[in-house]
């Protein structure tokens, strides 16, 4: 796949985060572009966004970090860019009217939602695991309880 981390500069993956990106394209074939070019995102088939608060709250108040991320906003006009058929992502909560905008989050084109049901049922599935697989346990329980948790797992991904 071709990944694009598209934000400004400034706020975008870091010389390791790119070091890893280039290792891990190298073993698959994929390629990545790291840029504030909003023309980079056309034709992509996803646009993944997070909220603009998390990284940077104990760095910039947010009257500066709405003005620098403003123009990075996910909404129609940014959609309208991706492949016909693009989806949008983001691993919630979401901060609507900054990171991104009702239209788009409540759209068709959203599996926001979607992705917000597999993180909950990955947190089950983890409480299932730890708290079966105890020290005072057998390896056959500890086994049992691995199975377990696979299955659960698996009957429960989402496409």
């Amino acid at each position: 796949m071709h990944f694009v981390h598209y934000g400004p500069a400034g706020h975008q993956l870091t010389e390791k985060h790119q070091t890893i990106l280039e290792r891990n394209c190298q073993l698959s074939g994929g390629s990545w572009l790291v840029t504030d070019d909003r023309s980079a995102v056309r034709d992509a088939d996803f646009i993944y966004t997070d909220v603009w608060y998390g990284l940077y709250e104990n760095e910039m108040p947010k009257e500066e970090r709405v003005q620098v991320f403003h123009d990075y906003q996910v909404n129609r006009e940014l959609m309208a860019l991706g492949a016909i058929g693009c989806k949008f992502l983001h691993c919630l909560p979401a901060t609507r009217g900054e990171d991104v905008t009702d239209e788009v989050a409540d759209s068709a084109s959203s599996l926001c939602w979607e992705q917000a049901g597999n993180r909950l049922t990955a947190m089950r599935g983890l409480l299932v695991y730890f708290t079966r697989c105890r020290p005072e346990h057998t390896e056959l329980e500890i086994a049992a309880a691995r199975d377990t948790l696979e299955r659960f797992l698996q009957d429960r991904i989402y496409c």
